[in-house]
């Protein structure tokens, strides 16, 4: 097993907020289920905000860190990058970290590199396999609302013929078995919440039928099966974690477990260069606000940020900066870095990108039914996201005063929208998917389109 690890200093950003997944209002039923995803996507819909904490504070000084290691396996290299950080540092040198300094795991991204021999030599690719949040309970009463955790509320409450109440049978796996659930980051965007969770529930749909059956409790058994998440315990960096450390029951690790299982091999990002990771790009048009979060404009300024994350994740690419104005265009990306198809990826300094289309055409797809679902005419906005550190977003709406938001990427699973305090959450969305069941199966479904 191969593995290093990298520390970045981090600053302090304000205060943040998390809204949980929340649905439309269900007393009129769309007769169009295809236009359900612009409705899940409007700011309108989102649940009530809730401050998040962190060990020490936003304001405190911390490294974010990555762990990488690397195992062969059959021919192929298995690397998983942890992204995290550390507790509250006060040495003044901050590469100086005591040991028993806590460690949390926030976001683990799993690539497979395979290697082929042709004509005209040997050929690489890697690939993104797996982008978790690694949602660790919160003291007190927490659910996770993965659509696997929804389908389980529904199958519980079947099984039991319990009626929701104060006090209901809860089903483990969403009020956390153990003190870590992975949840992927993509699910956070709710347009690709609701595809996943229709298309799961179609297929299983067609499972049934097939088989000659009509039972909507093994449908939403069999769609449950097809999305469980699972935290890869073959996986070297898990079973290190799993079987040398209490962080299964923790959710943390100490500084010093983490260079005793991963170490020697630590690097510190030059102050300098971390520092400059966390300086906006200058525009001359855009001034030194600091963005109200629980405004309509912070509202979509979480979003964005959620849905370009999850896309990168997915696609292999490490931090970007890009551009875009909703009525000139595409957005403009340049500064990127990637940890999948890195060789074969020729980013252009300027203008629109040229490889890696997917990438390009997902983010410009968010964005734009962002902006559509929530009636905006415009959207102007720069992001300068880094998966490890931070999210630096100016963003205005319709024409109004710009917005600054800070986003701590390096902490992002403490905002998850797919995490809440309480279980009307819960279950609004096992009501809501009950109904989404129906319409699927009785509706004529229309392609999704957000543009």
């Amino acid at each position: 097993m191969n593995a290093k690890i990298t520390l970045i200093p981090v600053g302090a950003v304000g205060p943040q907020i998390t809204r949980p997944l929340a649905v439309p209002g269900m007393s009129r039923l769309p007769e169009d289920v295809a236009g359900w995803s612009g409705h899940l996507l409007s700011t309108e819909a989102m649940g009530q905000t809730r401050e998040v904490n962190i060990e020490g504070g936003w304001a405190a000084k911390r490294m974010a860190l990555i762990v990488d290691v690397s195992e062969e396996q059959y021919g192929r290299t298995i690397t998983t990058s942890a992204y995290g950080y550390t507790g509250e540092l006060f040495h003044k040198d901050l590469s100086i970290i005591d040991p028993e300094v806590r460690v949390t795991f926030n976001r683990l991204v799993t690539t497979v590199t395979g290697k082929w021999s042709t004509v005209e030599g040997v050929h690489t690719a890697t690939h993104v396999v797996n982008d978790l949040h690694l949602l660790t309970k919160p003291q007190g009463e927490a659910f996770t609302l993965r659509p696997e955790d929804v389908l389980g509320r529904i199958e519980v409450e079947r099984v039991t013929s319990n009626t929701i109440s104060n006090t209901p049978y809860l089903d483990m796996r969403a009020s956390f078995g153990s003190i870590i659930a992975g949840v992927p980051v993509v699910l956070e965007h709710p347009a690709t919440y609701l595809n996943t969770l229709g298309d799961a529930l179609k297929a299983a749909h067609g499972d049934n039928i097939l088989g000659g059956l009509d039972d909507s409790d093994q449908v939403f058994s069999d769609a449950r099966m097809r999305l469980c998440t699972s935290v890869n315990a073959s996986n070297d960096f898990i079973k290190a974690l799993l079987e040398q450390t209490n962080w299964r029951h923790e959710g943390t690790v100490s500084y010093g477990e983490l260079l005793t299982l991963f170490g020697p091999d630590v690097t510190t990002v030059d102050l300098v260069k971390a520092n400059a990771l966390q300086v906006e790009h200058p525009t001359s048009d855009a001034p030194e606000v600091t963005g109200d979060l629980e405004s309509a404009t912070g509202a979509i300024a979480m979003l964005i940020t959620r849905a370009v994350s999850g896309i990168m994740g997915r696609q292999g690419v490490e931090s970007v900066y890009l551009e875009s104005h909703t009525v000139d265009g595409g957005a403009i990306f340049s500064e990127k870095e990637t940890f999948a198809d890195g060789p074969q990826v020729d980013w252009e300094m300027d203008g629109d990108v040229e490889e890696l289309p997917g990438f390009v055409d997902e983010v410009n797809l968010a964005i734009r039914g962002i902006a559509k679902a929530n009636g905006l005419v415009s959207l102007t906005m720069s992001i300068d996201i880094s998966l490890a550190t931070i999210a630096t977003v100016y963003l205005s709406v319709n024409d109004e005063e710009t917005q600054k938001f800070v986003f701590p990427m390096y902490a992002s699973a403490l905002t998850s929208n797919l995490i809440t305090d309480s279980i009307r959450e819960l279950d609004d969305l096992a009501r809501f998917t009950e109904m989404f069941y129906t319409e699927l199966t009785t509706v004529r479904m229309k392609p999704i389109e957000l543009e």
